[in-house]
């Protein structure tokens, strides 16, 4: 098998992303960073709606919780899947596909109505959110 090298044509490279224009290094700086916005603000937002959840699917506050930290779980086992699939697939697919799984596993947990659902729901969009934390470090 032949050996791949990434590098770039020249020191001007329109591709090398030093090169790039200010404009663009801001545009994809901006949405990069409210891609890591939401997934954090999103682990935060459920723990004031934990009554709201137990109330709802008739669950104790312990299996409430476990709502919550399901989705810590899946951020912190997601990455060693993530950073192998960015490795072999590249950074921007895993990232796009990742954020479409995050939006997928979000937009079904409300729509089940069983404590099993939301916990395993919220361990995939806790998997999802992952990916920008994974991605975006060397």
């Amino acid at each position: 098998m032949a050996k791949q090298q990434s590098t770039w044509s020249s020191n001007n490279d329109p591709a090398d992303p030093y090169n790039w224009p200010s404009h663009r290094k801001t545009i994809i700086g901006t949405i990069f960073s409210f891609g890591q916005l939401i997934p954090i603000m999103s682990a935060s937002m459920i723990a004031a709606a934990l009554g709201d959840i137990a109330h709802d699917l008739k669950i104790g506050a312990s299996t409430a919780q476990i709502t919550l930290s399901s989705y810590f779980l899946g951020m912190a086992f997601a990455p060693f899947l993530i950073a192998a699939m960015s490795e072999m697939y590249g950074r921007k697919r895993v990232w796009m596909a990742c954020n479409a799984w995050y939006i997928l596993w979000n937009a079904l947990c409300p729509a089940g109505n069983s404590a099993p659902l939301m916990i395993i729901g919220r361990f995939m969009t806790g998997a999802g959110a992952s990916v920008g934390v994974t991605v975006s470090l060397p």
